[in-house]
């Protein structure tokens, strides 16, 4: 969308960064109903006592006519409800959680705002120096970026599209009816709901206990032992993940820290600017959006064996039952492992960026090695050097290298968002080239590198190869993307020639004219 920028509101904390997008090119967002929370000492703001500090960290999504106003209720009085609850001393934080959320739910109600047919979904996360404790209300998400880039889902979204069996099960076994554009609604409702459980939307929960309600104010809570190898918690409406995976997100969000990497503590808002820059430009979000950005190695750790008493999570509410919650089966602290170290190293980003299986170390020729110190450039930005010359701009590591296609250069990929693995820079051009992995991505556009390569017009033997077959551009992309070059010799996606007798061809009409298209 063009001025995103303009319209992006970003805000940074020591130990996270926020941006949020009011898309008002769509009539439907003619308020900004997002709203979020930052408290990152619940004892220090509120004069709470527990056994150790814990920040609180929470997004809220409204929806309906006054959605903004349950949004900026939840603001004020979810926070000071988790410090102020007989739970929260003692460390029980599951029980003080859900205790939250079940008040603030009353007290909205008390208060005779105007919720009847509005509400809010929420994402709230506690972090202590030996857990993550997340609740989830609705249809935001909460991401944790574990090691090696790899995303893993903290919590489930609350919608009849996306929900569990069990939550489609809960919502019609209290009376809901389920209409056929995927809503939730009851007879004599005055609508319908895309969400199953909310904070507000007062004409689905009947005078009762909460676990009787249509629409549930109580979060599903989850909690995992927090770990060196866990890099970022990534919090966001459905604005973002609805256009987005939790894949996408967290490989966006890693590779535009590469870009700052060289900057003390640099600003996380400008990493979650570019997850909203991408949903709103790229994957054409129609939604506001707004991404919360905790970095995990700025919250301080503790030693799990030096925990006394150590907070543990206590309870998970899942389809309006409690459970007792256990801890990741992974994690050191379940496995009885040594305690962690206080602080979480540093981990470089690049030190698995060219894996074993490359396309590279797999190719029969001999190539430069892709070591940390390589320097790639950017084949679309200049400077001018000291000689006057114009030259390519050097943008780094290959992290860096693919975390800047990813933030400057998004058009030349699609609008897609490549891992590791499914993404390579051309050994003669530094152009982005797909891993096979790459290629079996939906919507993918770029070349397999293996035929790029072969052809490239930076490549010294290339016009050999012409002279025994012919030549492809970088625009094909595909097996079914063809282009044509110099002698009129047809490539498809897997480098293989084709000519005018070959079936496929025949089905487009025979020869395409002009040149190929750019990437």
């Amino acid at each position: 969308m063009d001025g995103t920028q303009d319209h992006v509101s970003c805000e940074d904390f020591p130990t996270c960064g926020v941006a949020q997008f009011q898309n008002k090119q769509h009539c439907k967002n003619v308020k900004q109903q997002d709203s979020y929370f930052v408290v990152e000492d619940l004892c220090g703001s509120f004069g709470a006592r527990c056994v150790h500090q814990v920040g609180l960290y929470g997004v809220a999504d409204g929806h309906g006519e006054f959605g903004e106003v349950a949004a900026s209720f939840i603001r004020r009085n979810l926070p000071p409800q988790f410090a102020q609850s007989p739970h929260f001393p003692p460390g029980r934080l599951g029980h003080a959680l859900l205790e939250s959320f079940i008040r603030t739910d009353a007290l909205q109600r008390e208060a005779n705002l105007p919720l009847w047919a509005s509400g809010a979904c929420v994402s709230a996360v506690a972090v202590s120096p030996t857990h993550i404790v997340v609740s989830n209300c609705g249809d935001c998400r909460c991401v944790l970026a574990e090691e090696g880039g790899t995303s893993r889902d903290l919590s489930s979204d609350h919608n009849v599209e996306s929900a569990s069996p069990q939550e489609i099960q809960r919502v019609v076994s209290k009376g809901g009816t389920l209409t056929p554009d995927k809503r939730v609604t009851l007879p004599g409702a005055p609508g319908r709901l895309a969400t199953t459980r909310a904070l507000g939307d007062y004409w689905a929960k009947p005078p009762g206990p909460p676990e009787g309600h249509v629409v549930s104010g109580l979060p599903e809570i989850r909690a995992v032992a927090r770990h060196p190898g866990q890099k970022y918690l990534i919090l966001a409406s459905d604005g973002v993940f609805g256009f987005m995976s939790s894949q996408d997100v967290v490989t966006l969000c890693i590779s535009a820290s590469m870009l700052q990497r060289h900057t003390d503590r640099p600003p996380l808002s400008r990493v979650a600017h570019t997850v909203l820059g991408t949903a709103v430009s790229a994957r054409r979000s129609d939604d506001n959006c707004t991404c919360l950005v905790i970095d995990l190695m700025r919250v301080p750790t503790l030693v799990a064996a030096a925990a006394a008493p150590s907070i543990r999570p206590d309870v998970e509410c899942r389809e309006g039952m409690q459970v007792p919650i256990v801890a990741s089966p992974l994690s050191p602290v379940d496995r009885g492992a040594p305690g962690f170290p206080h602080s979480t190293p540093h981990v470089s980003p690049s030190a698995s960026a060219w894996p074993p299986s490359s396309p590279f170390a797999q190719s029969g020729r001999e190539v430069r090695e892709p070591l940390d110190e390589e320097l790639l450039w950017c084949p679309w930005c200049w400077k001018t050097n000291a000689d006057g010359d114009a030259e390519n701009i050097t943008v780094g590591s290959f992290e860096e290298w693919r975390g800047h296609m990813h933030h400057d250069h998004s058009e030349k990929l699609g609008g897609q968002i490549y891992g590791t693995t499914e993404v390579v820079p051309c050994f003669w051009c530094c152009r982005p080239c797909a891993t096979k992995d790459g290629q079996r991505k939906a919507g993918n556009r770029l070349p397999l590198n293996v035929s790029h390569e072969r052809v490239c017009h930076d490549n010294p033997s290339r016009q050999q190869q012409a002279d025994h077959g012919g030549t492809s551009s970088y625009g094909c992309s595909s097996p079914e993307n063809y282009s044509l070059e110099g002698n009129g010799q047809w490539f498809n996606g897997e480098g293989v020639r084709m000519n005018e007798h070959s079936p496929l061809l025949k089905q487009r009409g025979g020869h395409m004219e002009g040149r190929p298209r750019a990437l």
